[in-house]
């Protein structure tokens, strides 16, 4: 990934992954030392990529509705003579979409775990931690194989 090519998708999957390393590291900390110093920060720090992903999300079908063949992604995968749903299912038709639609459907759990249980014992605060780095891992396939590469 070259700097000249950092697309606002882009921008975002590495926004994502550095959250999500933030609260993998934070919620070591507590189960380690056992200090509640970054539990008011911690809810957020899973909120905000899962914000962010769906924001990613309704971006990259933006890109197959309109359609802006300057992604590789939506060139490959995109025509204007596709009806809506067609164009709509191009988000996850290929890999680089599909690991886009894990990763968010990933933090979505994650979320979904959090806000339930909030984080209150120890056993949850694990599952969270292995659920983050799953999820982060995602992160890093999706930004390795991008659906926000530009065509030039």
């Amino acid at each position: 990934m070259v700097l000249e090519n950092l697309t606002p998708g882009n921008l975002i999957l590495y926004i994502v992954g550095v959250l999500g390393l933030v609260a993998i590291i934070g919620l070591v900390v507590r189960e380690v030392r056992g200090s509640d110093l970054c539990m008011g920060v911690l809810p957020w720090l899973i909120r905000i990529p899962t914000l962010l992903l769906t924001i990613n999300v309704l971006l990259l079908a933006y890109y197959f509705l309109a359609p802006d063949y300057t992604y590789i992604y939506v060139w490959e995968f995109s025509s204007r003579d596709l009806p809506f749903l067609y164009k709509i299912s191009g988000v996850w038709a290929g890999q680089a979409g599909t690991y886009l639609l894990w990763t968010w459907f990933a933090f979505i759990v994650v979320l979904w775990v959090g806000e339930r249980y909030r984080l209150v014992s120890g056993f949850i605060r694990k599952v969270q931690i292995v659920s983050l780095i799953i999820a982060t891992y995602f992160v890093l396939l999706t930004i390795v194989d991008s659906p926000f590469e530009l065509i030039y």
